[in-house]
């Protein structure tokens, strides 16, 4: 005959006062009725009674106030031309992520009309913030239909600019890129000016005989290697089948040959 087991009542005590156990019981009521997503009402106004959020948030408002007043007279040049061109230009240089739109108000811009005109005015621009907005605005499909290397070239020329050093693995995958034809002009350029690295100078090495590219890898091998390690390096190339090839290496090689006899 099989045993039957009683099992008695027994209580548990939690250690905790009724104000606790009451605060966990109307917090769990909560987040039992919350099950969709928060407004984003709902969410500005948890940012806002988040001191850390509101702190950081006022240092980059800071930041930015500094930087438009730092480059005020070049971003007062870019502005002049698209007011000449008819085009918006109060919110050029601002830039938000689309998200919640109700709350952070959308910037007023034409971004496919300014297209001609940041590309007429970013040779005149000389401060690494503009050109960076500059380049941000056009880097939308509305700037497709204008000539490709001419774009890609101010773009470049550009981020040579306002890159530093540690880009060099942005700069690297651009300048190996050939699609990019002789837009990669500038940021070769810009990789011929960073030292220390070793994959600097391969992709270098690589692109010396590349035609869209030649002059401006040449010349940064020139400044690694020295005169007369780049001269016997170039030498060869002098006979390349690539007209363009020819007369970057004849350049160079009389540049370093020069720099010899000093």
């Amino acid at each position: 005959m099989a045993r039957r087991w009683k099992v008695e009542p027994c209580s548990i005590t939690v250690n905790r006062d009724d104000e606790d156990v009451r605060d966990i019981s109307v917090s769990e009521q909560k987040d039992k009725r919350r099950r969709g997503p928060i407004t984003a009402a709902e969410l500005m106004a948890q940012l806002e009674a988040d001191h850390d959020w509101v702190r950081a948030r006022d240092q980059r408002d800071a930041a930015r106030r500094a930087r438009m007043a730092e480059n005020a007279d070049e971003f007062a040049l870019v502005r002049g031309a698209l007011d000449a061109a008819g085009l918006p230009s109060r919110d050029f240089g601002h830039f938000t992520s689309g998200r919640y739109p109700e709350i952070i108000p959308q910037p007023i811009f034409d971004y496919r009309g300014a297209v001609p005109v940041l590309l007429d005015v970013l040779p005149n621009v000389t401060r690494p913030a503009v050109k960076e907005a500059i380049v941000r605005s056009l880097s939308t499909a509305y700037a497709r239909p204008y000539a490709a290397p001419t774009l890609k070239w101010a773009i470049g020329n550009a981020l040579s600019t306002v890159t530093t050093p540690a880009h060099v693995d942005e700069l690297l995958e651009l300048a190996r890129d050939r699609r990019h034809g002789a837009g990669r002009g500038m940021v070769v350029e810009r990789l011929g000016r960073i030292s220390g690295n070793p994959r600097v100078e391969k992709t270098l090495m690589k692109l010396i005989d590349d035609p869209d590219v030649a002059f401006q890898a040449m010349g940064g091998i020139r400044r690694r290697l020295g005169p007369a390690k780049a001269a016997e390096l170039l030498e060869p190339l002098t006979a390349h089948q690539d007209e363009r090839v020819r007369r970057a290496a004849h350049e160079h090689l009389k540049r370093a040959r020069k720099a010899m006899i000093k």
